[in-house]
């Protein structure tokens, strides 16, 4: 039995641990306990060597932040660079071209501004064609 461990970082492992306790219904903020188990929630607990991420938290919790369950799991993740900033991001469909609304309504203005220019050049052909 020899099982994959993955190395978390401390970036993520301080967004784990946020999730776990904002997100997880089966946290207990008091004891840092998990109502499922009754033991410490062992993605919070310093002490466990190996973390181990319940069902539930898997189900409910990690969906939550794709990249970091993409990540702990082991998929493949489908990122694209946003044509606006050039920011990499995990887009939510495969029609996204933008990382954020602030970049999707600069690019739009962008491409609307080009469908003017063109438009207006078109204009000024048929002009210069009926002199």
């Amino acid at each position: 039995m020899n099982k994959k461990t993955r190395v978390i970082s401390n970036a993520d492992l301080q967004t784990l641990k946020s999730m776990a306790t904002s997100l997880c219904a089966n946290y207990r903020v008091a004891t840092k306990e998990c109502c499922l188990t009754d033991r410490r929630c062992s993605v919070i607990d310093k002490e466990t060597e190996v973390r181990t991420i319940c069902r539930y938290f898997k189900k409910s919790v990690l969906p939550e932040n794709p990249t970091l369950e993409a990540k702990l799991l082991g998929w493949e993740v489908a990122t694209k660079k946003c044509e606006i900033c050039g920011r990499v991001f995990v887009p939510g469909s495969n029609r996204q071209s933008y990382c954020s609304d602030e970049c999707e309504s600069k690019g739009n203005r962008a491409k609307s501004r080009e469908r003017m220019r063109k438009m207006r050049e078109k204009k000024d052909e048929e002009k210069e064609r009926e002199k």
